[in-house]
């Protein structure tokens, strides 16, 4: 009899890492046999109070749903899979109590989450040092599974504890190529993000702005990126992003990016954008930094890139050779499928919850 898995995912459906990794494991694991709960860590307010009162509202949610649904669930379950979230530590200790197998999974460098609020501020110090840092390495300590998106992440894991690298997972059923005209002569050059990580970007806005002076076929998308975004020289259209129209919107590239900062966060931080484009089937160029040097082989299913003559080259390799950016784009798709997909996890996956 397969077993009864309990989730505490770190968002719902609309929240990315939670949708990859806990959300479409539920779709392909069912079909397996498993049983599934989801316990969202942090859910949506449908009635939100007005700011800072909802940090208030959510903590209550968390403290007095979230742990009472454990509670109530913690019989039933055979598996406890925490998904990025840092619950109390009475909590994991709750768990551990009753001999329950507990699994950590998180593709972001969550115990550096500070980092997110832009600094260290008093009170964010206090937080670090008396919560999120004890929270992370007491269930780092009692989890028997660690599962991580990037290779920096291993090196938290005890020895002791079974460990696994899985980027994404990917759902390549629902990330799909689409059919695109041989007559289009516009390269369209895309990205995907939100309005406060598209900062990653403009570091190469200045390759972007050369190659738009250059080339009047080509075209910036930005999705999810703030509507006052501005970038000369280079035709540039801002679309909002939707969890119904992702697919279509990324899709639709010619060519992805991907940038990041050299630094603690950014190095450890996961890469779901770079396998969205890969499982759509688009070419990317990324900077070597963390996740982007991890999984975009140069030359096979992208470029790497770092600097502005270096993005400006690679930007202009792929606008010349469309026979190029369909090879790679080839490439891209079949390394989504066959090794960074649920269905090519699936074997490992289930033998941390069975074993």
């Amino acid at each position: 009899m397969s077993k009864k898995l309990l989730y505490i995912s770190m968002g719902e459906i609309n929240r990315a890492s939670s949708r990859f990794r806990v959300f479409w494991w539920k779709d392909l694991l069912e079909t397996k046999g498993y049983s599934i709960e989801i316990l969202p860590f942090f859910k949506n307010l449908t009635n939100p109070l007005p700011r800072p009162l909802d940090i208030i509202q959510r903590r209550y949610l968390i403290q007095f749903e979230l742990y009472k649904k454990l509670k109530e669930k913690i019989d039933w379950a055979d598996v406890i899979i925490i998904q990025e979230a840092l619950i109390a530590k009475k909590w994991v200790d709750y768990i551990k109590k009753n001999n329950k197998k507990l699994i950590f999974d998180f593709s972001d460098p969550v115990h550096l989450n500070h980092h997110i609020a832009g600094g260290l501020s008093s009170v964010k110090k206090w937080e670090y040092k008396n919560i999120t840092l004890p929270r992370f390495q007491h269930t780092i300590y009692n989890s028997d599974v660690i599962i991580v998106e990037n290779d920096n992440l291993l090196s938290l894991a005890d020895a002791r504890t079974k460990k696994s690298v899985m980027r994404g997972p990917i759902n390549v059923n629902y990330f799909k190529p689409i059919r695109k005209s041989s007559n289009d002569t516009e390269v369209n050059i895309g990205w995907t993000g939100s309005p406060g990580t598209l900062k990653y970007l403009k570091p190469i806005f200045p390759a972007l702005e050369k190659i738009g002076k250059k080339y009047d076929n080509v075209k910036l998308t930005l999705v999810g990126a703030p509507e006052t975004v501005q970038i000369k020289h280079i035709k540039t259209e801002v679309k909002k992003w939707t969890l119904e129209s992702e697919v279509e919107q990324v899709a639709n590239f010619d060519i992805g990016l991907f940038n990041l900062s050299d630094n603690e966060w950014e190095r450890s931080r996961g890469g779901g954008k770079l396998l969205v484009y890969m499982a759509v089937g688009i070419p990317i160029i990324s900077s070597p930094v963390g996740i982007g040097g991890q999984i975009v082989e140069d030359g096979y299913n992208g470029l790497i890139a770092k600097g502005i003559d270096e993005w400006f080259s690679a930007l202009e390799k792929l606008i010349l050779d469309r026979r190029l950016r369909l090879e790679y784009a080839e490439n891209a798709r079949l390394l989504a499928v066959n090794k960074y997909s649920h269905q090519a996890y699936l074997k490992e996956y289930t033998s941390f919850l069975e074993n």
